[in-house]
């Protein structure tokens, strides 16, 4: 019989990442603190879950989710590893948008494979920059990654 290799995943993680009103405004970006990769693995799968504010966004409108990496001298975009503001996105790797309705107080997700992306390296994180044109809820949030596991079975 010959040898298949599949692909199963890791537990889920949470990013260290703060998303709130003041963090999510309108026009910013906030970056996750770095996540380990100590095992080498290829690729993930991220999710991002974000809940508008009481004032509904202009449908249409995204919030971006970006991967960040960190492959030791050079990292993306200067991206220190922290749970910080993070406005200038530059080089870093799109990884995919949440288009949002005209709805206020409403969960939205977003849910992507970095494979595509190439290797994530020893440290990676993510970015999410709110251009709904209003700022996200205080709270309702959540940002999770599941590293592929290849397996020969």
């Amino acid at each position: 019989m010959v040898n298949e290799i599949q692909t199963k995943f890791d537990g889920e993680n949470a990013f260290t990442i703060t998303l709130n009103a003041t963090t999510l405004a309108s026009g910013s970006g906030r970056a996750s603190a770095s996540a380990s990769n100590s095992s080498n693995r290829r690729g993930g799968i991220l999710s991002v879950q974000i809940t508008t504010g009481a004032s509904a966004p202009t449908a249409g409108r995204v919030y971006s989710v970006y991967l960040l990496r960190d492959i030791g001298t050079i990292k993306s975009d200067g991206w220190d590893g922290t749970d910080s503001d993070f406005d200038t996105i530059i080089n870093a790797h799109l990884l995919g948008q949440i288009e949002v309705t005209n709805d206020a107080s409403t969960i939205f997700y977003g849910e992507w494979d970095t494979e595509k992306l190439g290797p994530l390296g020893p440290t990676f994180g993510i970015a999410i920059f709110n251009d709904t044109d209003q700022a996200a809820a205080a709270s309702g949030h959540a940002a999770y990654y599941r590293l592929h596991v290849p397996e020969v079975q």
